[in-house]
């Protein structure tokens, strides 16, 4: 039953077929507020890799990483608004779980933030080559488990629970808003991995 040679082109004929899929809006309000939703991440998503593409360019700003402290408290709003559009109790019970899990990154990013400009006197040079992970191990490893839980990675997927609550917020979503979903899931996972390699192991290391 594998489409293609060995499988090849399975991935992508599982991606046309969702494209084929069709959302039936119109049927509740709240469900217009999904697309708002999937707009909010995307948003956030494009913003992010603006900040990104800042400290890979010329332009220097000395805010830069509170900038992304902004973006990721914008991101939880998504979620929250895909969770709250479902009809689906599941949707719900996961948007809350991972509006909390949002919360408590945010106080151990900005605890980060606020130990990373105290050390080096900005919230986003550059030039700089100290590896921070060496100086505090402890929130290095705070980081790391805050991070995970952020990004729904097990085992503290809160969103999903090992499909305890099926696909969590995702569950009554096809088509294109299920792709930008994921799609902005795993891209901010690139994003958090390029700051906590700036934020730990310094600049050289990018």
């Amino acid at each position: 039953n594998k489409v293609g040679l060995c499988g090849l082109v399975q991935s992508f004929a599982d991606f046309l077929k969702l494209l084929g899929k069709v959302n039936v809006h119109g049927f509740n309000f709240r469900s217009w507020f999904s697309v708002f939703g999937c707009i909010v991440m995307v948003v956030c998503f494009l913003v992010s890799v603006e900040i990104y593409g800042m400290f890979q360019s010329s332009v220097d700003s000395w805010y830069s990483l509170l900038y992304f402290l902004v973006v990721f408290s914008f991101l939880g709003y998504g979620i929250l608004l895909l969770g709250w559009c479902s009809w689906s109790k599941y949707s719900l019970i996961s948007c809350i779980r991972v509006s909390f899990s949002n919360v408590m990154f945010e106080m151990i990013f900005m605890c980060i933030l606020i130990l990373f400009g105290y050390l080096y006197f900005g919230y986003g040079d550059p030039g700089i080559s100290s590896v921070l992970v060496l100086i505090v191990p402890i929130g290095f490893l705070c980081w790391l488990v805050v991070l995970v839980s952020e990004n729904n990675r097990t085992p503290l997927d809160y969103g999903e629970c090992e499909s305890e609550l099926v696909s969590g917020v995702t569950v009554e979503y096809s088509s294109v808003l299920f792709l930008v979903i994921f799609a902005c899931e795993y891209a901010m996972m690139f994003i958090f991995s390029w700051i906590s390699s700036f934020i730990f192991w310094g600049n050289s290391c990018i």
